[in-house]
C-alpha cells in the first residue's frame, strides 16, 4: 500500500514512526478473524490513547477509511474479550454482537458457556437471546405491573370496606347519643312537671286551709257569741286542733316542696352532668358509665319520691290523685322503656339487671 494519505502525521511527529507501523499492522490484519479483531482493538484503543483530542476519527478514515463507530466495535471486543480465549473461535459479527453495552450479562453468561462447549454462536442467535432476554424482562415488568394492579385494586377495596364500617359505626354511636339525650330530656321534663303539679297542689291546699280556718274561726265567734262559754271553750279547741294539724300539714307541705325542689336540682345536674358526658362520650365504655351514672340519680330520685309518698297521712282532692296519676303512667313507660333496651341489649351485649333490697339498682 502506498505511504501517501490524508492524514498529516506532522501534528504527531514524534510518535509518527510507531502510528505508521500500527497502520500497517493493522492493514494486515483486516481479514478480521475473532484473533485479528481482538488485536485491532487493542492496536486501535492504543493509538487512540496517544493522539490528540479529535485526530483519532481522523486517522481511522485516513488510514482505513474505518469509520468511528467500526472503530468503537473493534475497541470494545479487545476491551471486553482481550484476554478470553473462549470466545476466540466465534465469527467476527457475534463478536461484534456480544460485546455491545447493550447485551444482558445473562445473554453474555449462557454465550460463554455454549462458547465453552465448543459451539459457535452466531450473531443472529446472540440477536434471538438479546430479544428473548428482552421479552422475558417485559413478561416479568407486566406481571409485576399487573400483580400491583391487583394489590391497588384489593387495597382499594380494603379502604372502601374500613370506610363504610367507620361510617356506619359513628352513624350508630349518634343515634345511641340523641336516644340517651332524648329520654334523658324525656326524663326532665316530667320531673319538672311534677314539681309544678305538688306546688299547685300546695298552692291549693293552702288556699282551702286558709278558708277554712277562716270559716272556723267565723262561726266560732258565731258560737261564741250565741252559745255558753263551755260551749265556746269547746269549740274553740276543736278549732285551735284542726288550725294546729293544719299548720303542721302545711309545714309539712312546705318541707316535701322542699325535698322534691332540692330532688329537681339533683336531677337537673345529673342531666347536665350526662349531656357534658354525651359531648366527650368516644366509645361504649363511657357510654355506660354515663348511663349508669344517669340511672343511679334516676333510682335515688325514685327512691326518694317512694318515700315522700309513705309519709302521706292526709287524703287529698282529685287533683293530688291525677298528678300521682301521671307520675304512675311516666314510671310504666320509662319501665317498659328499659325493659325494651335489656331485651334489645340482650342479644348483643351486657344489659341493666334489677337486684333485691331496699329499691331498684343497676
Amino acid at each position: 500500500m502506498s505511504e501517501v494519505t490524508l492524514f498529516d502525521y506532522g501534528q504527531i511527529s514524534e510518535q509518527a514512526n510507531e502510528v505508521r507501523a500500527a497502520a500497517e499492522r493493522i492493514r494486515l490484519r483486516m481479514k478480521r478473524t475473532a484473533e485479528d479483531i481482538l488485536s485491532i482493538g487493542a492496536e486501535l484503543a492504543d493509538v487512540k490513547e496517544k493522539m490528540p483530542h479529535g485526530s483519532f476519527g481522523i486517522w481511522i478514515s485516513a488510514e482505513f477509511g474505518m469509520t468511528i463507530r467500526t472503530a468503537q466495535n473493534l475497541m470494545q471486543v479487545h476491551e471486553r474479550y482481550g484476554k478470553c480465549e473462549t470466545v476466540s473461535h466465534l465469527p467476527p459479527a457475534a463478536l461484534y454482537a456480544l460485546a455491545a453495552p447493550s447485551v444482558p450479562e445473562e445473554v453474555r453468561a449462557e454465550v460463554h458457556s455454549r462458547a465453552a462447549a465448543g459451539e459457535t454462536v452466531s450473531a443472529a442467535e446472540i440477536k434471538r437471546l438479546k430479544r428473548e432476554h428482552a421479552a422475558a424482562i417485559e413478561a416479568a415488568n407486566n406481571r409485576a405491573s399487573q400483580a400491583q394492579q391487583e394489590r391497588d385494586t384489593y387495597r382499594q377495596r380494603a379502604d372502601s370496606l374500613a370506610d363504610g364500617q367507620k361510617a356506619l359505626i359513628e352513624e350508630e354511636r349518634q343515634k345511641a347519643q340523641a336516644a340517651a339525650k332524648a329520654a334523658v330530656e324525656d326524663e326532665l321534663q316530667a320531673a319538672i312537671d311534677a314539681a309544678e303539679s305538688a306546688q299547685r297542689q300546695l298552692d291549693n291546699e293552702r288556699g282551702r286551709l286558709e278558708a277554712a280556718a277562716a270559716e272556723a274561726e267565723r262561726l266560732a265567734k258565731q258560737k261564741a257569741q250565741a252559745e255558753a262559754d263551755n260551749l265556746a271553750q269547746a269549740a274553740m279547741a276543736e278549732i285551735q286542733g284542726k288550725l294546729n294539724a293544719a299548720k303542721a300539714e302545711e309545714r309539712r307541705l312546705r318541707d316535701t316542696k322542699g325535698r322534691l325542689s332540692q330532688n329537681i336540682e339533683r336531677m337537673k345536674e345529673s342531666v347536665e352532668k350526662h349531656q357534658a358526658s354525651l359531648r366527650d362520650m368516644r366509645n361504649a365504655d363511657v357510654e355506660a358509665a354515663a348511663i349508669r351514672n344517669t340511672m343511679t340519680g334516676v333510682i335515688q330520685s325514685i327512691t326518694l319520691a317512694m318515700a315522700e309518698i309513705h309519709d302521706i297521712e292526709h287524703a287529698h282532692g282529685e287533683e293530688v290523685s291525677g298528678s300521682m296519676m301521671r307520675a304512675a303512667s311516666v314510671c310504666r313507660q320509662f319501665a317498659d322503656a328499659l325493659e325494651a333496651f335489656t331485651q334489645d341489649a340482650g342479644k348483643s351485649g351486657p344489659t341493666m339487671r334489677v337486684v333485691g333490697g331496699t329499691g331498684p339498682s343497676l
